[in-house]
């Protein structure tokens, strides 16, 4: 099935887009591999790839949780899973249960938890469910797109369910380094935020100006003035692409020290427990609501770093999301 969904005949791209799906390597590696390798005809293809890999839920969660699945069992010395088990076709679950993952296992000090598909599946549907994800972004509809729902004839409905579809792709993202659901909630907070910050500005744009049925059975012409933007707080600091290159950068390890992946992702609004204890609230809800400079402040005293090193860091980051096209 990988190979109809990803419209690819050569075997190779497979083993290199797990490294990439799962942390190994980073995008312009990946990219790079199959280029220089001659797995594909261009760059065009190469990122039709990318694309069509991540936003495909056979891809990002059945293969992802049977491949780690695998990775544990070889690690306990017992039989892989059944594929069957996790929805994956027998000649991918033979890619699948030769990939090699320890490096996952360095980054830290106990090994992430495996999961079955029924075990993630229910787990997902319990955090969506619950009353602090639901109030969150019921919370979020309502502060942040409110105008959407006056103004542009969007539903409520439609924008809460592409809310949680952004959870759950940032889930799959993300499987399997998770601390805690407490971490899976904290994940799910901050793309529920970019997504629906994303959403605003494209829902808002120009293209997007329409026809407005009155009362009376008359249309007018409908321009948003952009004062009605004014209550939507997106530092740039904390939107949607700057974070993905954080994450991204944070996740090539041997780039970054350990240190640094922390600062970055802190920086990005990621959960970070020694810094919500030491911020005394979640600091992913402190970089939701606080002035971004706020933020940082704290998060530079946490991690006893001059604004001197950060800006260096920061310069760093910049130079290669410019090569990489992050």
């Amino acid at each position: 099935m990988l190979t109809e969904i990803l419209g690819i005949k050569n075997l190779k791209i497979i083993p290199a887009m797990f490294a990439y799906l799962f942390y190994r390597i980073d995008q312009k590696e990946f990219l790079t591999y199959i280029e220089d390798n001659k797995l594909v005809a261009d760059r065009k293809e190469a990122l039709r790839i990318k694309d069509a890999m991540r936003v495909n839920g056979y891809v990002m969660k059945n293969c992802k949780l049977y491949a780690w699945a695998c990775w544990a069992a070889r690690r306990a010395d017992q039989p892989p899973p059944s594929a069957r088990a996790f929805g994956v076709e027998s000649k991918d679950a033979v890619i699948l249960r030769r990939l090699n993952l320890a490096h996952l296992d360095k980054a830290r000090s106990t090994k992430y938890e495996a999961l079955t598909l029924e075990a993630f599946d229910a787990a997902t549907d319990r955090l969506l469910k619950s009353p602090d994800l639901k109030n969150y972004i019921g919370k979020f509809v309502t502060k942040k797109m409110s105008f959407l729902m006056k103004s542009y004839g969007e539903n409520r409905y439609d924008l809460e369910t592409q809310l949680k579809e952004g959870a759950l792709l940032a889930w799959y993202k993300q499987y399997p380094r998770f601390d805690s659901e407490l971490h899976m909630v904290n994940v799910a907070k901050a793309a529920i935020h970019n997504d629906g910050q994303t959403m605003i500005t494209s829902l808002s744009s120009k293209s997007r100006q329409r026809l407005q049925r009155n009362d009376d059975g008359s249309f007018e012409a409908l321009n948003v003035d952009i004062s009605t933007l004014s209550d939507v707080a997106a530092p740039p600091q904390y939107g949607a692409l700057l974070q993905e290159q954080l994450e991204a950068l944070a996740s090539v390890e041997h780039k970054l020290n350990p240190k640094a992946q922390q600062f970055i992702l802190c920086a990005s609004g990621q959960y970070h427990k020694g810094l919500s204890e030491f911020l005394e609230i979640d600091n992913t809800e402190a970089a939701e609501k606080w002035p971004y400079p706020r933020y940082m402040s704290q998060v530079q005293k946490f991690f006893d770093v001059t604004p001197d090193k950060v800006e260096r860091l920061f310069s760093s980051i910049r130079k290669h999301s410019d090569r990489t096209n992050l």
